[in-house]
């Protein structure tokens, strides 16, 4: 599974800044992962330093939990991604916000 993150915020100008940013592990321990984000991502895009993922099933569900660690206060409008892509041709679906989402559609 390929993971990245999209990290961005507006410029003094009022042109967006963004950038896709591979993290680095850190640690792994049963099913919860510790990543870090390169320096530039902090100091120019406003992300945190470091995230953790934990990925748990279910039943027949994935559970996703994402941390943002010592994220820096911005009081401008930011947004951050997370994508990743599961191994295998498979029809999957998403739950965000309480709605189910179709893996692939743009909400």
């Amino acid at each position: 599974m390929q993971k990245s993150v999209l990290c961005g915020r507006p410029a003094a100008s009022g042109a967006g800044l963004s950038k896709t940013f591979l993290p680095k592990l850190l640690a792994a321990e049963g099913d919860s992962l510790l990543l870090a984000l390169p320096t530039l991502a902090t100091a120019e895009y406003g992300a945190p330093p470091t995230v953790s993922m934990r990925m748990a099933q279910d039943q027949d569900a994935l559970l996703l939990t994402f941390v943002l660690h010592e994220k820096p206060a911005n009081r401008m409008p930011e947004a951050s991604f997370l994508s990743f892509t599961p191994k295998g041709d498979i029809a999957w679906n998403l739950k965000k916000m309480g709605l189910w989402h179709k893996a692939g559609e743009r909400s």
